[in-house]
């Protein structure tokens, strides 16, 4: 009895060993310009001022793509008014992203606000919005100890978006703000 498990135990290992040797890339997956991460930074918000946000991204595209479109991804950024905007609450936008480019450890990213919530937040549905995110290494954050942590920034640029939109190179000057919790990846798919 004792032989016939612990032959059954080595024909388990060694069809685990197979299995996951016969699925293995070495690390070699879909070359992608590609964003992702969650964060807590400030946003400012024109006309209104600088506020505390969260914010999601996980976009992808080719990095043949013209001018990194098209791509396929989505965002969520959450902001929360202070000081004398209180009143108005949480406002949260969301949508599709809809190119990509990304530059070393930069991403420039444009999308469309397909949701929204909020008593600004809500008129901006249909619009388009251009992110910036830069991959600092980890850990990503100043509360994490990083120098310099990751950034990101970001505009609604009030307008629906036009055919095929495309974004600007992923290492265009671009307004920022420094990550204070979380992290933000960018991958050069080059």
């Amino acid at each position: 009895m004792k032989r016939l498990l612990c032959s059954c135990a080595v024909a388990v290992v060694a069809l685990g060993i197979i299995a996951s040797g016969s699925s293995a890339n070495n690390g070699q997956g879909p070359q992608q310009d590609m964003v992702s991460g969650t964060a807590n930074l400030l946003v400012t918000v024109p006309f209104f001022g600088t506020f505390p946000s969260k914010q999601h991204i996980d976009a992808n595209a080719d990095p043949d793509a013209v001018a990194g479109f098209p791509a396929d991804g989505h965002f969520f950024t959450r902001i929360y008014p202070d000081g004398i905007f209180a009143f108005l609450g949480e406002q949260d936008v969301s949508g599709d992203t809809l190119c990509l480019d990304v530059q070393g450890n930069q991403a420039i990213d444009r999308g469309v606000i397909t949701t929204a919530s909020g008593a600004v937040a809500s008129g901006l549905v249909g619009t388009q919005v251009i992110g910036k995110h830069i991959d600092n290494g980890s850990p990503g954050s100043s509360n994490a100890g990083a120098t310099p942590p990751d950034e990101a920034g970001g505009i609604s640029l009030g307008t629906p978006p036009a055919p095929n939109p495309t974004c600007p190179p992923g290492n265009a000057a671009f307004p920022t703000h420094p990550v204070e919790q979380g992290n933000f990846v960018v991958k050069d798919g080059q």
